[in-house]
């Protein structure tokens, strides 16, 4: 009985969604509602693949340029072992395309994350990383107060790698780089 009852909330939020998208009286270039905070949806591929959540800050500095703060915490496995990121950062969003009620365009932006895997066998190994990130975003007016946006990044991450031996993991001495592709969900509300 409880599917039905958390399937007839997700359709009626859906109608209500579409139904302010239809009526939307505000556009995303306006700067009546120059800053939004944001609820995050974030998943990381590349030697491994995290899953999570955070919140962000977006500021519209013009019409055609928006600046993200966002924090993110995220979690997975890493070659069988737990592993969670905390990441924080910021990307600056260039409304090069759209319209009215949809914008789009690249994204350029850095990040600071600490990394922590926790093997089976050994202790905690924990390391702290920088990144660079570009990519691509488009965000969709959902009425006069309420965004919501896709975005996809490429991340080059400057840190110490995990190495991991079965049960057990060390850190790598020598810094490395590693890139890795973020893809982001976000629905915003506009102050």
């Amino acid at each position: 009985m409880r599917p039905n009852l958390v399937s007839t909330f997700v359709w009626a939020l859906l109608v209500v969604l579409a139904a302010r998208v239809l009526r939307a009286d505000d556009t995303l270039r306006s700067t009546a509602h120059p800053v939004a905070l944001g609820s995050r949806l974030t998943v990381r591929t590349g030697q491994y693949t995290l899953g999570g959540l955070g919140g962000q800050l977006r500021v519209r500095l013009h019409p055609r340029v928006a600046v993200d703060l966002y924090a993110d915490g995220l979690a997975g496995r890493e070659a069988g072992q737990l592993r969670h990121d905390h990441e924080i950062g910021g990307a600056v969003n260039l409304h090069t395309f759209g319209g009215a009620r949809w914008v789009a365009g690249p994204l350029l932006g850095f990040c600071a994350q600490i990394a922590v895997m926790h093997p089976s066998q050994a202790d905690t190994l924990y390391d702290l990383r920088v990144g660079a990130r570009a990519g691509f975003g488009v965000e969709w007016a959902l009425g006069a107060h309420f965004s919501a946006t896709l975005q996809g990044f490429a991340v080059a991450w400057l840190g110490h790698a995990f190495e991991h031996y079965g049960f057990t993991a060390t850190t790598q001495e020598a810094l490395s780089l590693s890139p890795s592709f973020q893809a982001v969900s976000a629905i915003h509300y506009w102050f």
